[in-house]
């Protein structure tokens, strides 16, 4: 009876043991996927555009309504259907502020189309320091010879002396002469990767914990 009871407690402990392996295997793979997942989301699910496609049904940028059109100069590689169309015009600021922006880096991306002239075109971040001086930052530029939609994308840490921020178009023509250009953008995007790492550190922590 002892030899039947000891081999029963040594079956016992060893599923137990291989039971407590898989259930840890398997909790390990659910915290990595919830990671991933949570990383993806703050990486692409926290768009600062409002109207990334100038959706001329609502100017919700405050960029102006004659530059929100769906006539597209040609066919998006994604299909999209509206457009920003800045012109002519060098500047366009966007009509409201960023929040939080001091030491944070923003990542910037669209599509741009350039269908006449030959100056470069950029969507970046126009700041104000303490001193109330003056600074536009190209972050994502496209180049003065740039041919049917291309998609262009860069990242930007705004100084810690900034006052205030916001995102800005530009075309960077010479306002000083009859100089043409006419640019289109679309499918814009700015992440502001600091504060997603953040909440990404922040969730990967309760995730741990738990």
């Amino acid at each position: 009876q002892r030899c039947i009871r000891d081999s029963a407690d040594t079956v016992g402990t060893n599923t137990l043991g291989s039971a407590k392996n898989d259930a840890t295997a398997k909790a390990n793979t659910a915290l990595s996927s919830a990671k991933t997942y949570a990383e993806t989301i703050m990486a692409y699910g926290s768009n600062l555009v409002r109207n990334p496609n100038g959706n001329p049904d609502h100017d919700l940028d405050k960029l102006g309504a004659s530059k929100l059109t769906k006539t597209m100069p040609a066919a998006h590689p994604e299909g999209i259907t509206s457009a920003i169309h800045l012109g002519n015009v060098r500047d366009t600021n966007f009509g409201w502020a960023l929040d939080s922006f001091r030491s944070h880096t923003f990542r910037i991306s669209g599509w741009a189309y350039r269908k006449a002239g030959g100056v470069t075109s950029s969507f970046g971040i126009y700041w104000t320091d303490t001193g109330n001086g003056n600074h536009w930052q190209a972050i994502a530029k496209a180049a003065a010879n740039a041919s049917g939609w291309t998609y262009v994308s860069g990242s930007y840490t705004v100084p810690s002396n900034a006052k205030t921020a916001r995102l800005w178009m530009q075309v960077d023509r010479d306002t000083t002469t009859a100089t043409v250009a006419d640019w289109y953008w679309t499918g814009l995007q700015c992440t502001d990767e600091t504060a997603a790492r953040s909440y990404v550190d922040t969730f990967e922590g309760e995730l741990t914990q738990t």
